[in-house]
């Protein structure tokens, strides 16, 4: 069984649980898990690969390729239910979760535990963790419940107070280069992007060669607007407002560049891979911390307005033009 990268001591306390599992040792196994930690991070991989490490016959010697794991990695197993919002950006509703619990109230057909991996990224809505709760208190037979969600604030108290919280952080550049090296990356190419990803694998495997080279475009693009108060903005404007265009992405990777900036100018070590963009960053004056923030401030409360259905355009160009004021 092929362990995750990363996340060493997780990976090891969910092994040694896996195990007792096996061997119907059930002192020390609770029945719901909260995975918890940033975005990105490596946390559904893991629930993934330890329901897998759960369900397979062949656990110790099996190269991930049995009939139980594809069926895993499929999200067809009999006794593996998934639960993932129904759109991007949504949480969790009230008939997943009654679906769910359908699910899990059915038979185990194979050896081993039912399980349910539930991908909450942006929470649940509250009739939804109230659903959930009589679940979590009398969980059906032998089953095991593993939420996936970025902060455990978003649940409510009486939900996170009958899981055990298992927190993940981010993963080392070195981690992230063994990654990348893995799904065939150069090791240029590895090391930009490791340098850039703040230690997500999702953001990491997203800088291929393409994706640098569009981020160093848009950033040099979002500076010459932003150095220059006689520089036309409406190429840019359109630009990120197209609806074509990932545009929260292209924010969100802006936003970044201008955290990363930030920490530049307060003084923190350069992690930056692209020689261009080092010269930029190297040369910024710590006097115009204050500014960069006020402008990181800016832009994120952009993406918020256009998450909200703001007119793009209009926002993109307000947004524009009082950075570069």
């Amino acid at each position: 069984m092929t362990r995750p990268i990363g996340h060493r001591g997780i990976v090891a306390r969910l092994e040694s649980l896996g195990t007792a599992v096996r061997d119907r040792e059930h002192e020390g196994v609770h029945h719901a898990y909260v995975f918890s930690g940033p975005s990105g991070v490596g946390k559904w991989t893991t629930a993934v690969w330890w329901a897998m490490s759960l369900k397979c016959e062949e656990a110790t010697t099996c190269d991930d390729d049995c009939g139980s794991c594809r069926q895993i990695t499929a999200g067809t197993h009999p006794d593996v239910a998934f639960c993932r919002p129904e759109d991007s950006g949504k949480p969790i509703k009230i008939d997943q979760i009654r679906e769910l619990i359908r699910l899990m109230s059915l038979r185990s057909q194979r050896p081993g535990p039912r399980l349910a991996l539930i991908d909450a990224p942006d929470g649940f809505v509250v009739d939804a963790q109230s659903a959930m709760l009589k679940f979590l208190e009398e969980p059906p037979g032998a089953s095991i419940i593993v939420i996936v969600i970025d902060n455990p604030a978003l649940l409510l108290p009486t939900v996170r107070s009958r899981c055990q919280i298992i927190r993940f952080g981010t993963l080392t550049k070195e981690e992230l280069i063994s990654l990348l090296t893995d799904a065939g990356r150069s090791a240029e190419t590895a090391g930009q992007a490791s340098a850039i990803a703040r230690g997500r694998a999702s953001k990491a495997l997203a800088y291929d060669p393409e994706g640098l080279e569009l981020r160093a475009t848009l950033i040099n693009e979002f500076e010459a607007v932003r150095g220059n108060r006689q520089a036309d903005i409406e190429p840019l404007v359109t630009k990120l407002a197209d609806k074509k265009n990932p545009r929260d992405e292209w924010l969100e990777m802006l936003l970044e560049w201008q955290v990363a900036k930030i920490e530049a100018s307060a003084g923190a070590e350069v992690a930056e891979a692209n020689p261009d963009l080092r010269n930029l960053l190297d040369g910024l004056d710590p006097a115009h911390t204050e500014r960069l923030i006020s402008e990181a401030s800016k832009m994120s409360f952009t993406r918020s307005a256009l998450a909200r259905q703001a007119n793009a355009k209009l926002a993109i160009r307000e947004l524009l033009l009082d950075i570069r004021g």
